[in-house]
């Protein structure tokens, strides 16, 4: 049996949770394709998700699809990709699956992601004061600047996350 979701998540970590709940329902995820998840009915917990953002698309980076391979030379299944989204699972017998095991990469991962939320957020920005200055029809400049939000607090978030990780790296020191 098939089923389709599309959800939208500006935290990869609440997605995380979400395949991880589907999961346990017994619900294994197929592909992921512009926000659009393809599930195939399977065994209940049977796998834990991760997923990450490559520094590219694989098919123009080989550092990205060098990552991929070294994910699945540890036991990871590469399960689909989504933009620069890379979605993976390991069975669970094979115990806990953390896609990041230090501060260091989960740092450069929460930069990366802030980031690319935040050039997105900006870029549309620009769109909107562009399309105002120019004179275009006011709604065209709502709509950028509407979508600008949701990316620019993605951005803001993940920044939190990178000072709370930093925070907490001191306090361990």
């Amino acid at each position: 049996m098939i089923m389709k979701r599309t959800k939208w998540f500006f935290d990869h970590e609440k997605e995380e949770k979400w395949l991880n709940e589907m999961g346990k329902d017994g619900w294994q995820l197929k592909k992921v394709k512009a926000r659009r998840y393809t599930f195939e009915r399977g065994k209940p917990g049977s796998h834990e998700y991760g997923m990450l953002l490559l520094d590219a698309v694989p098919a123009l980076s080989r550092n990205s699809r060098s990552y991929i391979d070294f994910m699945e030379s540890s036991g990871a299944e590469y399960v689909s990709r989504c933009f620069r989204w890379a979605y993976f699972r390991r069975e669970t017998d094979q115990g806990p699956f953390r896609v990041y095991t230090d501060r260091d990469s989960l740092h450069s991962h929460y930069r990366r992601v802030a980031m690319m939320n935040g050039l997105i957020g900006v870029a549309n920005v620009t769109i909107a004061l562009s399309n105002l200055e120019r004179g275009i029809e006011i709604g065209w400049v709502l709509s950028n600047a509407i979508v600008s939000l949701p990316f620019l607090w993605a951005a803001y978030l993940y920044v939190g996350k990178m000072r709370k990780a930093k925070k907490d790296e001191a306090l361990y020191e």
